[in-house]
């Protein structure tokens, strides 16, 4: 949703309409059912372009003018209608019982080879192991290659910028450059080593926009970078395309050099074990929660699917401060063998928990319904 989002959002500056506008407001609220993070970047793009139109324009207050000013109004009415109340109930709910759960923008940040060096999805990773291991940034988010064949194409472009017949040439290499900058987060790193003495502006992005602090994660802002690369390398292969011979000869050697460099590594399968008292809490009368104290949170949900019964706890990106004060008192009530304010006070009946931990022996004590050498 994201391209899609600003194309008709270009669209719009460029050739306003009632229906690119709504087009424009569609595809944004698509972009904020996916992720809030996407949302945040449009966001920011969207400003970006609206600041480069009325530059290029030299009219800074366009928007205000009868041309575009109701295709406009009607692309905002509509996102206050649609985005508007997810957004303010997030604001809302982290105003009134903040969220837990942020990465760190220190240790989220894109190192700054990261865009040269393949990571560790590439399909020869084992090559470029000795980078991207030592980054802080999981393989998943660090990433974020962008090969040298697209950096060729960038550096021709720009050489070429007086021989491109696009208009907008010049604001995706400032989107690119913006987002890059921010994706470095607030401090510099550079081989997986943090530089704390070169402080970067991404520190006064969350003073402009505080909210920005539930994020946490700037090296996702290199999505928008790859975006405009691409635009950028779409223009660069048309210019090369209609030079010559030669510039399609090199056109067919660069998508030669990018599939190499953009090859992907097998995604592993893997089926999870399923431990024996899964099986067993499946069979069980549903009258009541779970408490697992063995498998990890994220596992526990998968093991869910099994059992099929609720669970105390589980994983999801963020959780409220009062969650996170209730978990604790449930498992400080396992800690005191609390038995009956778990199941009346919570309805949680099923215990599973290490098979060297005390289980307190009175007349609260729970029935045992099944144990192996660990459970």
């Amino acid at each position: 949703w994201i391209p899609l989002f600003v194309l008709c959002w270009y669209v719009v500056l460029t050739k306003p309409s009632i229906l690119m506008a709504i087009a424009s407001a569609v595809t944004l609220v698509a972009v904020i059912l996916c992720d809030y993070y996407y949302f945040f970047y449009c966001v920011v793009m969207g400003g970006l372009m609206l600041v480069w139109y009325g530059v290029q324009q030299r009219d800074l207050l366009f928007f205000l003018r009868r041309k575009h000013l109701i295709p406009l109004g009607v692309f905002v009415g509509i996102l206050l209608i649609t985005a508007g109340p997810l957004v303010f109930s997030l604001l809302l709910l982290n105003a009134r019982d903040p969220l837990w759960g942020v990465h760190s923008p220190v240790k989220s940040s894109l190192d700054l080879l990261a865009p040269i060096i393949p990571g560790g999805h590439w399909y020869f990773a084992q090559l470029t192991e000795p980078f991207w291991s030592q980054l802080t940034v999981n393989i998943h988010e660090s990433s974020v290659h962008m090969g040298i064949s697209v950096l060729f194409v960038l550096s021709y472009v720009w050489l070429k910028r007086g021989q491109c017949r696009v208009e907008s040439v010049r604001f995706w290499y400032c989107a690119l450059i913006f987002f890059a900058v921010m994706s470095l987060g607030p401090v510099l790193h550079i081989w997986g080593r943090e530089m704390p003495f070169i402080r970067l502006p991404y520190g006064w992005l969350e003073a402009v926009f505080p909210p920005l602090k539930m994020s946490g994660a700037p090296v996702r802002m290199m999505v928008m970078v790859m975006l405009s690369a691409a635009v950028i390398c779409a223009m660069g292969f048309k210019m090369l395309l209609q030079n010559s011979a030669g510039g399609r000869w090199l056109v067919l050697l660069l998508l030669v050099l990018l599939s190499v460099e953009y090859l992907p590594r097998p995604v592993p399968a893997s089926q999870p074990p399923v431990p024996p008292y899964v099986r067993i809490l499946k069979t069980l009368p549903e009258d009541g929660g779970i408490i697992d104290m063995v498998s990890r949170p994220t596992l526990a949900l998968y093991l869910q699917t099994i059992h099929e019964k609720p669970v105390a706890f589980g994983y999801v990106a963020r959780i409220p401060t009062s969650v996170r004060e209730e978990e604790r008192t449930i498992k400080q009530l396992v800690r005191d063998n609390d038995y009956s304010t778990l199941f009346c006070g919570y309805h949680l009946k099923y215990l599973v928990t290490h098979a060297e931990e005390q289980i307190a022996k009175d007349d609260q004590s729970p029935g045992l319904v099944y144990q192996d050498s660990e459970v």
